[in-house]
């Protein structure tokens, strides 16, 4: 009988364990971030192998891996600090290169009619579209937005029971993932940042003069993941991304980023493909390149995903927007938009990247109600060989070369010519 040798034996069992997906430590899943301007030293986003998401909790990173990744190491695919992300600050309106000939008031509408939106209403208005507006809340009791709220189907309002049994009481519009509460009012009052998102996508057609959503007919899914400083958390972005998911939403709206600090992000966001789910986002205002200086989720590469650029009433691009001939693809209207707030007579101007993503969501909602079977990539695919084109877009800010248009992307996308 033959002696087997101890380290040969040890090494023939590495190679099975590899081969068998064997152990696996806390280095081998932890992933080390250089954002460590926005890291949260006490929080940790774990990505498990059967597809959660979760945020623990620990001192630091040494007692998040002796108290918990060391032992779950092996169920678990990734994990990394937590980050701070933000809603793109206001913008500077006051006149510059781009806009310089812009200082005067725009009409009320004027976004919606740049992209004509009008004709395709007399088709399609968004009917039977919910877009998941990742962002602050929003006014639900706006007079314009009371009735645009997405409803869940499986809760009953106000009994204090999580009648659908997905860990959430009384989550009946949407959800607070700061406050862990069903009450989605707007937290930045004083910008009202979701609320204006929200009415540039769907305010309710109430009469003249006043705001006209780009998809009057679809509902609106409110999740806050935002405090009071206008700061979020990569992880309350993806818990609320799998929210919109579960509650049926076909566009995500996200008008917010930071520096690249999350591949868990990246993965929810990539994951979204298979999901059936359209990713919009706003591309910053930073007024950078951002091939080369990122931000995200904007700079994201996915074939279900827009990035969206400003432009303005005279179809520029305003300097505070960011551009790129890769990662932006195109423009639309984010100078002077007028929309729904939680202040004065409800309604202010705003300028940003932010205005311009909710047009894109809007429009792909009216696009996917005229063709419910479209898959995301057909809707984006419309949305982006449609475009008007623009001089400054053409040039090198995005790479479909102009800004958006409804009615030609609704031509295409069903072969009419309306």
């Amino acid at each position: 009988m033959s002696r087997r040798h101890p380290f040969l034996f040890l090494f023939i069992t590495s190679l099975i364990l590899s081969a068998c997906g064997g152990s696996q430590t806390a280095e081998d899943v932890f992933e080390i971030s250089s954002c460590s301007a926005s890291k949260i030293e006490s929080q940790f986003v774990v990505e498990w192998k059967d597809g959660r998401v979760t945020v623990e909790k620990a001192k630091d990173k040494q007692a998040f891996f002796d108290e918990f990744l060391n032992e779950n190491a092996n169920d678990v695919l990734h994990a990394e600090h937590n980050h701070r992300v933000v809603v793109a600050p206001p913008a500077n309106n006051s006149p510059d290169a781009n806009n310089k000939l812009e200082t005067f008031a725009s009409p009320v509408n004027w976004g919606v009619d740049k992209i004509e939106a009008a004709p395709v209403w007399n088709h399609a208005q968004g009917s039977g579209i919910t877009v998941a507006v990742i962002d602050s809340g929003a006014e639900v009791s706006h007079f314009q937005l009371s009735g645009q709220l997405h409803q869940n189907p499986g809760e009953v309002a106000g009994n204090g029971i999580d009648d659908d049994g997905n860990g959430k009481i009384d989550d009946v519009n949407g959800w607070d993932f700061v406050a862990d509460s069903g009450n989605v009012t707007e937290v930045l009052v004083g910008d009202s940042h979701g609320t204006h998102v929200a009415g540039i996508i769907a305010a309710a057609h109430s009469g003249d003069g006043l705001i006209k959503g780009v998809a009057p007919q679809a509902k609106i899914l409110p999740l806050n993941f935002m405090d009071a400083s206008r700061g979020g958390t990569i992880g309350h972005a993806i818990e609320a991304i799998d929210y919109a998911v579960a509650q049926g939403a076909k566009v995500i709206n996200a008008s917010w980023g930071s520096a690249g600090c999350s591949s868990i992000l990246e993965n929810k966001v990539a994951a979204l493909a298979d999901q059936n789910v359209l990713f919009v986002a706003a591309a910053g205002n930073s007024g950078n390149n951002i091939s080369t200086s990122p931000e995200f989720p904007a700079a994201y590469q996915s074939s279900h995903q827009i990035t969206v650029g400003a432009s303005t009433t005279f179809d520029l691009r305003p300097g505070f927007s960011n551009f790129s001939s890769s990662l932006v693809q195109l423009l639309a209207p984010g100078f002077e938009i007028i929309s729904t707030v939680a202040f004065d007579d409800g309604r202010s101007s705003k300028s940003g990247t932010s205005m311009a993503a909710p047009f894109v969501s809007g429009a792909a909602a009216v696009l996917w109600s005229s063709k419910p079977s479209a898959t995301p990539s057909e809707i984006r695919s419309a949305i982006l060989n449609s475009v008007d084109p623009t001089h400054q877009a053409a040039s090198g800010d995005t790479s479909s070369g102009g800004r958006l248009n409804l009615r030609k992307a609704y031509n295409l996308l069903n072969g009419t010519n309306i």
